[in-house]
């Protein structure tokens, strides 16, 4: 798992189930998150994402704990290039510093029209999507003249790639 890679997640919660109904997307999850700090990074090894949750944008651990609160757990892999990592670093700390707030209104909205990308505030997949975007990993898209990103379930389609299922207490991933 390198910076950049998305990890993706299908809940059996209330809320998750609700979007995976309405707008899981291709994949059917519910939830994504960028990785942060890869085992490259951290000298422990560990690996963090950053991701857009109720409290806004914040660094969360990935371990045992993460599946057991987000469901299953699929890695994509992005190939990004050195200097792209650095970008998504970047342009994430920037996020965090402005205590970039949780996009509530977008993921609602999603039900009924794409998601349009403000860069004021962010759900999930909008805020995998931005990173991707400012490294140049994807090519936008748009809506009516307006920049869009995927629900949770369709950014592996978006992205042209492949996820991966992560078992966390073995540390597999599977096709």
């Amino acid at each position: 798992m390198r910076i950049g890679d998305m990890i993706g997640c299908r809940s059996a919660g209330k809320v998750g189930r609700l979007i995976r109904y309405f707008k899981g997307g291709a994949a059917d999850l519910s939830h994504v998150a960028t990785i942060f700090t890869d085992t490259m990074a951290n000298p422990e090894g560990r690996v963090s994402v950053l991701e857009a949750v109720g409290q806004g944008m914040k660094i969360t651990p990935l371990t045992e704990a993460y599946e057991r609160d987000h469901g299953e757990i699929y890695w994509m892999p992005m190939h990004l290039s050195d200097v792209q990592m650095l970008m998504v670093r970047t342009r994430g700390w920037k996020m965090l510093e402005k205590k970039k707030k949780y996009d509530y209104w977008a993921t609602i909205k999603a039900l009924f029209s794409p998601i349009c990308v403000d860069f004021a505030r962010y759900n999930c997949s909008e805020s995998w999507w931005v990173l991707m975007l400012a490294c140049q990993a994807v090519k936008a898209k748009f809506h009516k003249g307006r920049s869009i990103a995927p629900v949770p379930g369709d950014c592996a389609l978006w992205a042209d790639r492949k996820l991966y299922k992560i078992d966390m207490k073995k540390r597999t991933a599977t096709a």
